[in-house]
């Protein structure tokens, strides 16, 4: 971005929307085709700038079929950000008077030039408040799923909970259904024939009737035509919880570990590999822990190695002790030189497997099962603490 210069950086839409947009992008070097010399703090220039997006709104908003319902965009100069929501007013349609609404004013951080039109959005920066965020708090109406049933539900954004390379994942209530609290994942990245979502609702499918994982509630299609799931498994994640509980003693981290062991196993012996075990990946919900997000999760059976796909969950999940423990990723023999007890038993277990030769798939899944069976058993006898005076929400 060139210095004192006010863009709108975000221009998002339906399916049909971003089509014409990739068909015909516009020049980013210079926002959509005009140039603000001064900065988004002048109010002056900064509303010649939301002139502009009207005057870009009007144009998709009117077109016949509309190319979307409602149209947004965002100006920036690098550092300040707004987001704004224009709207056609339906009863006075002829002459495109518009509805016109925008957020308050946020600071962005600089960053490396960034434009990924797989996403739906243009974007430049990066910034301390993510777009999706600020889109999630910014949006009133909520947004429609089509089921594959052809019907339709209506789906109220409660708050934005993260984002990876592909998704964009939401916490949201179902008021058709009196459901309060769901996670919906929509994607928005597509750069395989086998979308992460359509893996996900695979193998949460397969590991329906397994409580240790999440229940899928809706799955379809935003009206933009992107895969969205629905699951029931709304908790606080691991890596907040953490921060809000900051002296957690060896016993209650051995609790997390062991109810993320548990999942494994079953998941492992229903003939799935978890594949993204991470501690971004791990929620906290009713005084237990839980592995979320089965984008990754791929059934044994088409692994040219699924030894090492086991033994890779199991890694990650000793490195998750490194992260609540130490607060830093640390490799095994990093964390077998750092703990004792049962955490270096434990990891020593996962090391040793990582090394065997693996002659015969069958005997060697027998003897790892074994250990990790022995192990957990062992954890078991071990009293249960209550949890759920220091895991409440």
């Amino acid at each position: 971005m060139f210095k004192d210069q006010v863009y709108a950086d975000i221009i998002i839409g339906h399916a049909d929307f971003h089509k014409e947009l990739t068909n015909n992008p516009p020049d980013l070097s210079k926002g959509l085709g005009w140039e603000v010399k001064s900065n988004l703090s002048d109010r002056v220039k900064a509303s010649k700038g939301k002139g502009e997006l009207i005057k870009y709104a009007r144009e998709y908003l009117s077109a016949i079929p509309p190319l979307t319902n409602v149209f947004y965009g965002c100006l920036t100069d690098g550092r300040l950000w707004q987001f704004v929501k224009i709207q056609l007013i339906l009863n006075d349609i002829n002459n495109l008077k518009v509805k016109f609404e925008e957020s308050p004013t946020y600071e962005w951080t600089s960053g490396e030039s960034q434009n990924n039109d797989e996403t739906y959005m243009y974007r430049r920066n990066k910034s301390l408040f993510s777009p999706e965020s600020l889109l999630a708090s910014f949006i009133k109406e909520g947004i429609y799923i089509r089921l594959y049933s052809g019907n339709c539900i209506h789906v109220q954004i409660t708050s934005h909970l993260g984002n990876g390379k592909k998704c964009i994942v939401f916490l949201v209530q179902v008021h058709d259904y009196e459901i309060r609290d769901a996670v919906l994942k929509i994607e928005v990245l597509k750069d395989s024939e086998i979308s992460q979502i359509y893996r996900e609702i695979s193998a949460l499918h397969a590991l329906g009737d397994l409580s240790c994982v999440p229940t899928i509630l809706f799955e379809g299609y935003t009206m933009g035509g992107t895969m969205a799931l629905l699951t029931d498994f709304a908790g606080q994640p691991l890596e907040s919880w953490i921060s809000d509980n900051d002296n957690i003693d060896d016993y209650t981290i051995f609790q997390i570990i062991l109810d993320l062991l548990s999942c494994l196993e079953k998941i492992h012996t229903r003939g799935y590999t978890h594949g993204d075990v991470a501690i971004r990946n791990v929620i906290q919900r009713n005084g237990h822990f839980y592995l979320i997000d089965f984008g990754l999760a791929t059934l044994l059976q088409l692994l040219i190695n699924p030894c090492q796909a086991i033994i890779r969950d199991y890694i990650y999940l000793c490195r998750i002790i490194g992260v609540i423990k130490f607060r830093k990723k640390m490799s095994l023999l990093e964390l077998i030189d750092k703990l004792d007890g049962e955490f270096k038993s434990f990891v020593s277990i996962i090391e040793n497997a990582s090394r065997w030769k693996i002659i015969n798939e069958e005997k060697w899944l027998e003897r790892f099962g074994a250990e990790v069976k022995q192990f957990h058993e062992r954890g078991h006898h071990l009293p249960r603490k209550a949890l759920l005076d220091i895991t409440e929400i």
